[in-house]
């Protein structure tokens, strides 16, 4: 499997920078639906959730929402332990994380995937598991936990090393990096070069000894960040890279490693109105945030892609379905799945979109 996956990612990376640059081509974007049979207030749809493709099919485990009431009504926030499968378009509920999650990372490690920390609805934790599937059943297994509790972060992996970078630890936003070699489920962490500044939600690629990181926010200064950074193999501090177009962030973005190296880019929030929404003081000005139309919010629509050959962005589509935060997102090699996200703060979407792209 892990071979097909490399074959095939370039050329959906290569269809995926073309799909509306005027040479024929297009998105195809359909809707896959949502799980069924899972925990009830699931099915309202969940933002934060691990995601990753195995044996061909999708899954989807844990994720936070609002089931009952929204956020400025005073609605109490639920995460979830539900594993989802999609398969031959039909979803699946097949088995239970140990406890319920979201906010963490996943990533794709040979013909399994790694859950890394994120937050049970009480804090945040440690764990890394491993889920896979045998003989058609769900199999999770813990691996050696991270040095400290960590959520919110950007995660990474190449090869048999996985990096977590930023994000919130022990309730404060942390610039710490951590690299984690494989044996097994055994993994062995070690502390890189910290962030040259906070960042909480950015997103992450390794890619041949580079490290590139992106976004996210510093909530302690209430500042939200679109400079993108890379600390090379051996080197002993972060260089700047292109962050994207102007007045960009990658804050809230989600994002998934091709087979060429390459990284796609969905979603994310608008640095304007965001930075505006973290420095909110008043109960009307917050009131008046959260009750905003979708549209008003101007979440990111377009799908970008990151080339680290000369470090530069394109933008391949545009399209509403994928103006989302904190979206779950993984490819099968020929095309990426996009499960769940926010449309506004608070709000879920139970939408699964498959993105994949043609000649006409």
């Amino acid at each position: 499997m892990k071979n097909f996956m490399n074959a095939m990612l370039p050329s959906l990376s290569t269809l995926m920078m073309t799909a509306c640059c005027g040479d024929g081509s297009a998105l195809q974007i359909e809707d896959k639906g949502w799980p069924s049979g899972c925990t009830p207030g699931y099915e309202k749809g969940v933002s934060a959730p691990y995601c990753g493709v195995l044996e061909g099919c999708l899954i989807s485990a844990g994720g936070a929402n609002f089931p009952d009431r929204s956020v400025v009504e005073g609605g109490v926030k639920r995460l979830y332990s539900d594993i989802a499968c999609l398969k031959d378009d039909n979803w699946m509920k097949i088995g239970e994380l140990p406890f319920e999650a979201a906010y963490g990372g996943c990533l794709q490690h040979e013909d399994r995937l790694l859950t890394i920390g994120g937050n049970d609805g009480k804090a945040s934790f440690a764990d890394v598991l491993s889920i896979s599937i045998v003989d058609g059943k769900v199999h999770v297994s813990p691996c050696t936990s991270l040095p400290y509790a960590v959520e919110q972060a950007g995660y990474a992996i190449d090869g048999d090393r996985i990096f977590v970078c930023g994000g919130v630890s022990d309730g404060k936003p942390c610039r710490h990096v951590l690299a984690g070699d494989i044996s097994g489920n055994e993994i062995s962490w070690s502390e890189l070069i910290e962030l040259p500044e906070l960042m909480v939600q950015p997103i992450v690629l390794a890619h041949e000894g580079r490290l590139y990181v992106w976004g996210g926010f510093d909530p302690e200064n209430k500042k939200v960040g679109g400079q993108g950074w890379c600390l090379d193999k051996g080197a002993d501090q972060w260089r700047q890279v292109s962050g994207g177009k102007d007045g960009m962030t990658f804050t809230g973005s989600s994002a998934v490693r091709l087979g060429d190296g390459c990284l796609a880019v969905i979603g994310g929030v608008d640095k304007e109105i965001f930075t505006w929404g973290i420095n909110i003081s008043t109960p009307e000005d917050r009131i008046r945030y959260l009750t905003m139309e979708p549209s008003e919010y101007r979440f990111n629509r377009i799908l970008m892609i990151f080339h680290p050959e000369n470090e530069e962005w394109t933008e391949a589509a545009e399209a509403a379905e994928l103006a989302l935060a904190g979206a779950g997102i993984a490819t099968d090699g020929q095309a990426l799945y996009v499960t769940g996200g926010e449309i506004k703060p608070g709000v879920r979407t139970p939408a699964t979109w498959k993105l994949k792209a043609y000649r006409k």
